[in-house]
């Protein structure tokens, strides 16, 4: 049975996710990320270190800066990924988990021991044309403790 057009908007939104944290946030590769994200220098990004960064040209400087000093020892995966689609506008909501580890030469270690963390992402993405381009992530560290009220 041929998919239908929400469904070919649903795979080709999980693929832009699925590249971004595979492919791009792995190796720290801006010139991927700019494929993927829109320019807009006033999309909002939200950093899971509590941080705000404005427009993609802000979220390379992060990474040209963390690219060279941190290394993944088990890579992004995702997991219980969710992905909505209304008209021009899609969403995903997931959880991630990664291994990574300081190899800065600063004395400064901002993420401190080597460990695999648990985080979640929220990426808004735009139909532009053909492609759809994220425009605001907001990524926050999760949690593994119990739920308040046993939910």
């Amino acid at each position: 049975m041929p998919m239908t057009d929400l469904e070919r908007d649903r795979e080709a939104v999980l693929a832009v996710h699925h590249r971004y944290n595979k492919e791009a946030q792995a190796t720290a590769d801006i010139e991927l990320l700019a494929e993927l994200w829109d320019d807009d220098p006033s999309n909002a990004f939200y950093n899971y270190s509590g941080h705000n960064y404005r427009g993609l040209a802000q979220w390379s400087k992060l990474w040209e800066y963390f690219g060279e000093r941190i290394e993944y020892f088990v890579p992004w995966t995702s997991f219980d990924t969710q992905v909505n689609v209304q008209g021009d506008v899609a969403w995903v909501t997931s959880q991630r988990f990664h291994g990574l580890r300081w190899i800065g030469d600063e004395d400064l270690n901002p993420l401190g021991e080597p460990t695999v963390r648990l985080t979640r992402s929220t990426e808004v993405m735009v139909r532009k044309g053909d492609t759809w381009k994220v425009v605001h992530a907001h990524f926050s560290l999760g949690s593994t403790d119990a739920r308040p009220g046993a939910i």
